[in-house]
């Protein structure tokens, strides 16, 4: 499977994105979606599955959830616009994560974008897709996976080395009472 992984557009759609998601069978944006605009044009791309990001305050937007889990082919895929809110969750989210165990964590709001594994959990946050932000490069991501290993792809928008990197699908080990998750 091959999914689209975008997020920060600030109601800014570029047609590199639209061009880059081309084919994928679904669409993650990890919020601070800006308009209901980029919404439609990425769901005639594929579905998407979407939350809200801080900045997105006002109606349709407001009704997006804070985060949201989606369990495909067996991989549990936890969407939060920022990663720190699942390090150190307050009770509310907490609440919300409760008995979630992610495999991926897609995640946005840095305007970075970020590929990495701990203690077996995948973290990919795409960076921002919309109005360049600080001396940071605007960036999208692909995320495909089979059933032995998940590849990540940080796309630039405006040149540069993309950046790769592939892990293996095993099954980790559940959080130990003496190691807790974040979640718990």
């Amino acid at each position: 499977m091959r999914f689209g992984v975008i997020s920060d557009t600030h109601g800014r759609l570029d047609p590199k994105e639209l061009k880059a998601f081309a084919g994928v069978d679904r669409i993650f944006h990890a919020g601070d979606v800006g308009s209901d605009l980029v919404l439609k044009a990425l769901q005639q791309i594929a579905p998407v599955t979407a939350i809200r990001g801080n900045n997105d305050l006002e109606a349709p937007l407001k009704r997006l959830p804070d985060l949201q889990i989606v369990e495909i082919d067996g991989r549990a895929i936890l969407l939060i616009h920022d990663v720190n809110d699942y390090l150190k969750p307050t009770e509310k989210v907490r609440r919300q994560l409760q008995g979630a165990d992610p495999d991926i964590i897609l995640s946005g709001h840095s305007h970075k974008g970020m590929i990495e594994q701990k203690e077996g959990v995948i973290y990919f946050n795409p960076g921002g897709a919309g109005p360049k932000r600080f001396s940071l490069k605007r960036s999208i991501g692909l995320m495909e996976w089979d059933e032995k290993a998940v590849r990540l792809k940080l796309i630039l928008l405006e040149g540069g080395q993309e950046t790769s990197r592939s892990f293996r699908l095993g099954r980790r080990s559940k959080p130990s009472s003496q190691n807790p998750s974040p979640r718990q």
